[in-house]
């Protein structure tokens, strides 16, 4: 039994290298305010 242990533990075992996950920084998308047309106006005409 001993030896069968040791021969196990001589297998190197592949280490997985983690990927870091990069954190996105979220650009604020900024809101281009639509102008409304005065619906008075409109009305005026």
């Amino acid at each position: 039994m001993n030896d069968k242990k040791k021969k196990k533990k001589k297998k190197k075992k592949k280490k997985k290298k983690k990927k870091k996950k990069k954190k996105k920084k979220k650009k604020k998308k900024k809101k281009k305010k639509k102008k409304k047309k005065k619906k008075k106006n409109v009305a005026m005409r």
